[in-house]
């Protein structure tokens, strides 16, 4: 049976790395939400540190992902 993997945006993956260092909140598949500095973004996954502990997100589940800050809604 061949695997069929879900096809990322590069979009998505250009964007995100703009916000490397910055405080972010992802939602994932399983209404999961996350909030912590985003740290790294790679092909398969995002590194969000949370409490300074490093939670590795496939970026395949993730729903979405918010700035958070003081000028954001």
């Amino acid at each position: 049976m061949a695997r069929l993997d879900k096809v990322i945006s590069p979009y998505f993956n250009e964007t995100a790395k703009n916000l490397i260092g910055q405080k972010i909140t992802v939602q994932t598949s399983d209404k999961i939400v996350q909030q912590g500095i985003l740290r790294h973004v790679l092909p398969q996954y995002i590194v969000l540190e949370i409490g300074q502990v490093p939670f590795f997100i496939h970026t395949e589940q993730i729903i979405w992902l918010s700035l958070d800050g003081p000028n954001n809604f």
